[in-house]
């Protein structure tokens, strides 16, 4: 009789790694940001009283961004996705002052907030995006005081879509928008 005989030898080699889906990208023909009351930043010149302003050590100047973006083709409604706006290391944002127009998955609404580390805003909870609709989302900033650029960083206002189920799956990669970022001013 061999030696191996009602013995179960069994192995099980795993190797994970992130898919990269793409569905699609963003309509750059719609991507937008707006200062303050609706001034587009890409604006040669930019008036001060619409500009960017950094926080001095003793006082907090606070602006308003809003982002108007559309995606270039229709994201299904499932599974839910995340949407992601880049900040850079520069930003704090009101986390109160958040506002989107983003359609629910289930619930009440896409959860928005800062990240951890606060380089980037995270929506969960968004639902079916259509190619058809311009969607808004806006938020009050400060630039932190200890910042030394003269603008926002090259990141800001990259924006991603991704799902998490059943592993990250980047659905509409980072749109690279080529802003052109408004000079920053003190207080």
């Amino acid at each position: 009789m061999s030696p191996h005989v009602n013995n179960i030898i069994e192995t099980y080699t795993s190797s994970a790694s992130a898919l990269n889906t793409t569905l699609g990208g963003w309509d750059t023909s719609k991507f937008k940001v707006l200062l303050a009351w609706g001034v587009d930043i890409s604006i040669a010149n930019l008036p001060p009283v619409f500009a960017v302003y950094q926080s001095s050590e003793t006082q907090a100047a606070i602006n308003t961004i809003s982002f108007k973006f559309q995606s270039a083709v229709d994201v299904s409604t499932e599974p839910s996705k995340t949407l992601q706006i880049a900040l850079g290391p520069s930003i704090t944002v009101v986390q109160s002052s958040i506002f989107t127009d983003l359609p629910v998955y289930s619930g009440a609404g896409p959860v928005c907030a800062p990240s951890s580390d606060s380089r980037t805003i995270i929506c969960t909870n968004v639902g079916k995006l259509l190619k058809s609709t311009l969607y808004t989302f806006s938020f009050r900033f400060s630039v932190r005081p200890l910042y030394s650029s003269s603008t926002l960083d090259p990141t800001f206002g990259t924006i991603s879509l991704v799902t998490a189920s059943p592993m990250y799956s980047a659905l509409i990669p980072v749109s690279y928008t080529h802003l052109t970022l408004p000079t920053i001013y003190s207080v």
